[in-house]
């Protein structure tokens, strides 16, 4: 399986082409989303979230950057001093 750093991934988001995903939600239960497209990010007023639109069902759903582990079948990474900081700034915000 191929990896991908997390600012491709978030190259990959800006584009307006169709995806799916992988990611684990706040219960720690892991999601595929197929056929969806990012309509926004917002690193300030909803402090880091993504809003993504999947296409099949029209329905719009918030997540963070850092929950997506898998896009296009990639494996996500990140260097693991930013995976302390990630959990840091996550617990933080209550998500864990």
């Amino acid at each position: 399986m191929q990896s991908i750093h997390i600012t491709t991934l978030r190259k990959i988001l800006s584009s307006p082409e169709p995806i799916d995903i992988r990611l684990w939600t706040r219960s720690g239960e892991i999601q595929s989303w197929h056929r969806c497209i990012s309509l926004k990010y917002d690193f300030y007023k909803y402090k880091g979230t993504r809003r993504m639109k999947l296409l099949d069902s029209n329905e719009i759903r918030q997540l963070r950057d850092v929950c997506i582990f898998e896009v296009n079948a990639w494996r996500c990474i990140c260097r693991v001093a930013n995976l302390a900081k990630i959990v840091k700034f996550l617990k933080k915000l209550s998500y864990f």
